[in-house]
């Protein structure tokens, strides 16, 4: 049962390309994956690792891919 409640560590990260923050929680992470893997990247890499380019390409992507099924 402790192990579901290790995986919920949810935080703010600011997009300074488009001025705004997203909750990175489990519709991010989707969102992140799908990314990675249109783009040939490793979705196990953290998103605060990546370099700044890498980062821009996601949040460039991400605003083109709206919230259709996340709210």
């Amino acid at each position: 049962m402790g192990m579901a409640c290790a995986h919920h560590h949810y935080y703010r990260v600011y997009d300074p390309y488009y001025s705004d923050y997203h909750v990175w929680n489990n519709d991010e992470v989707v969102y992140y994956h799908t990314w990675a893997g249109e783009n040939h990247r490793d979705p196990d890499r953290d998103f605060r690792r990546l370099p700044p380019g890498e980062q821009k390409e996601y949040w460039t992507w991400r605003h083109s891919h709206g919230d259709q099924d996340h709210h």
